[in-house]
């Protein structure tokens, strides 16, 4: 069975590797440990990762990553249509 799962967590490279929020990466790595795959929805920042951000252990999970949307903003808020046929 597999697992998509959409979410804002924001992710990062570091080092050639893609990167993101640690909590959310462990909780990802564990699920992964009850499918056989996970494919993760997330923005994908290109910016300089934060210190709490941290690799996927799994080899089961696969990030395919959208370009952040959104801010804080009504203007911004907005975008967020213009992006989301991509």
């Amino acid at each position: 069975m597999r697992l998509l799962i959409v979410s804002h967590t924001p992710h990062y490279y570091r080092e050639g590797e893609i990167v993101g929020w640690g909590a959310t990466v462990r909780e990802i790595d564990h699920l992964a440990t009850l499918f056989e795959s996970v494919v993760h929805i997330a923005p994908l920042h290109h910016e300089p990762a934060p210190a709490s951000a941290m690799a996927y252990e799994s080899g089961r999970v696969r990030l395919h990553e959208v370009r952040p949307a959104g801010g804080e903003r009504l203007r911004d808020k907005l975008s967020i249509f213009l992006r989301y046929p991509g």
